[in-house]
């Protein structure tokens, strides 16, 4: 390890013919270690409550089938997988990012959010009725694409500049579990009120999700401020 390092730090030296000091080079090696402690720490924790919460979520489930609303559980099925798959580690990431020095919230520019997308769909006027008031003002400048019904293609989406963005979907939880568990995923949040179910997210460059129009379902808006194709 100690030879290692040396080498390493003497490559990065301006002028140096000979590696630090074994003084310094301890000093390395002692903080690599408690690094190692911790990151190995912090996995284990993260593993402990990634556990947690999805016996918690089995037992709502559970609960949910018990009182028939088959939809319900199927949503938090579709839940459970996606924590199966990280998601407590992505969006803690995110939040981290979110947030300033002092942990206090970073300022919404509360403007749509450029995304490039795969969707060959042309964007359309934003609807001005059923928008939620948290959203309203960044998606009275935003543009919007509607996955027609029928529409059975899957289509990808990447935030190429920050900003809000935001998707409207119909409300049957049975139709869309599988879509709002991909939102979730990618970072968003449902919103309480406007016209169908509404999620959406302060994204940062390189956020990605997918969207694509559920059997049976309301069709789905996406709204961001401009679409551009990807290449």
């Amino acid at each position: 390890m100690r030879t290692l390092l040396a080498l390493v730090l003497a490559s990065g030296l301006a002028a140096a013919d000979t590696p630090p000091p074994a003084a310094a080079l301890k000093l390395v090696d002692d903080a690599v270690a408690a690094a190692t402690k911790i990151r190995q720490a912090y996995e284990g924790a993260m593993k402990k409550e990634q556990e947690k919460l999805v016996a918690s979520l089995t037992k709502e489930q559970e609960r949910e089938t018990k009182k028939g609303n088959l939809d319900g559980a199927l949503a938090i099925k579709a839940l459970i997988e996606q924590v199966q798959k990280g998601l407590l580690s992505e969006r803690s990431e995110i939040q981290n990012d979110l947030l300033g020095e002092g942990a206090r919230p970073a300022k919404s520019a509360n403007t749509g959010a450029t995304l490039s997308t795969d969707c060959p769909l042309p964007p359309e006027t934003p609807r001005s009725e059923g928008i939620p008031a948290a959203i309203a003002a960044a998606i009275a400048r935003a543009s919007m694409i509607s996955i027609p019904k029928g529409d059975r293609a899957r289509y990808t989406f990447s935030a190429s500049a920050a900003g809000i963005i935001a998707v409207q979907t119909g409300g049957n939880e049975r139709a869309h579990a599988e879509l709002w568990a991909e939102l979730i995923r990618a970072g968003f949040t449902r919103l309480d009120d406007g016209a169908g179910t509404w999620y959406s997210l302060d994204a940062k460059p390189g956020v990605r999700f997918q969207a694509w129009d559920p059997p049976a379902s309301a069709q789905v808006h996406i709204y961001a401020g401009q679409f551009r194709q990807a290449r």
